[in-house]
């Protein structure tokens, strides 16, 4: 990537400059780049192309994904968003300086480049992310040799962004409270839970928990639902989640956990009765697309 184009990312990347034209995504509006071959999967959006170069093919892609809360720290969402798209999928081995600029409508750009090696082809992948009005959006680029630096340059250069209807404010730890002990001192149990059973479900009591199951269906999938007894919680809901999965599936929810592989979501929220609860969905065993062997996961602490 020529160092022109990563200079003037950021710089780009916070210009007000949708057209009526625009294509929309999240609180991005941008102008497809021609010709290039789009997808949407997994609440993400993907443009990419290829081409022969001599005796070579070159390809390129853009990968825009979904806003999510953040904290007012354009930096710390950086580094955040740098480990889980950049560090972790490509192997990148260090973070570099990142270039930062600031628009008038409150939005604050930052870009890094890196080069790394896929299957003995040097890539240069591109990270900025985009903070602002309590939301951080991501946007990785990465492509062989420097073929695609003015189709780049133009998508960039057509990118706004809007701020949410309402801001949202940065996302704090959640306190957890265990249960209180039932009858005279005994720990908490299956018994102090309250729930309906779907229609129809089988029901397995184990030692560490209770397993219900639906019917097999036509597709030759089904669905389980476990209930494990309450413990104590650290304070940390989110850590707790992540912690307890880890401990169920065998596997951390964060690893992993950029294209080509299926992303987790995170639901924060509070019950009527005032339980917080921390809602983890991951597909595993998998990466996008191969739907035969994928397991759909879901953990609420």
């Amino acid at each position: 990537m020529k160092a022109l184009v990563l200079a003037s990312l950021v710089a780009l990347a916070v210009a007000p400059r949708a057209s009526s034209q625009a294509a929309t995504f999240d609180i991005a509006s941008f102008t497809s780049p021609a010709g290039w071959q789009r997808g949407d999967q997994n609440g993400m959006l993907q443009f990419q192309i290829m081409r022969p170069v001599g005796r070579r093919t070159t390809y390129c892609q853009i990968f825009l994904f979904p806003s999510q809360a953040a904290s007012s720290d354009p930096l710390q969402n950086f580094a955040v968003e740098w480990a889980r798209r950049i560090a972790q999928p490509f192997g990148a081995p260090t973070t570099p300086r990142p270039e930062a600029k600031q628009s008038p409508d409150g939005w604050t750009a930052v870009s890094a480049a890196v080069k790394v090696v896929q299957r003995g082809i040097p890539v240069t992948v591109i990270l900025f992310t985009v903070t602002g009005h309590g939301r951080v959006m991501s946007v990785v680029i990465d492509e062989t040799g420097q073929d695609y630096t003015a189709e780049i340059r133009g998508f960039l250069a057509s990118l706004a962004f809007r701020a949410p209807a309402t801001d949202q404010a940065p996302p704090g730890p959640v306190a957890v409270t265990p249960p209180a002990p039932q009858g005279g001192g005994a720990p908490a149990s299956l018994d102090d839970y309250v729930y309906t059973i779907p229609e129809g479900w089988t029901r397995t009591v184990y030692p560490d928990g209770i397993v219900y199951g639906s019917q097999l269906f036509s597709n030759g999938e089904r669905c389980q639902i476990s209930v494990f007894p309450p413990r104590p919680g650290t304070g940390d809901l989110a850590a707790d989640a992540r912690s307890i999965y880890t401990q169920i599936f065998q596997v951390d929810p964060l690893q992993n956990n950029a294209y080509p592989y299926p992303e987790a979501t995170f639901t924060r929220g509070t019950s009527a009765e005032g339980w917080s609860y921390f809602i983890l969905r991951k597909s595993i065993r998998g990466r996008v697309g191969e739907y035969g062997s994928l397991l759909g996961t879901r953990l609420m602490a």
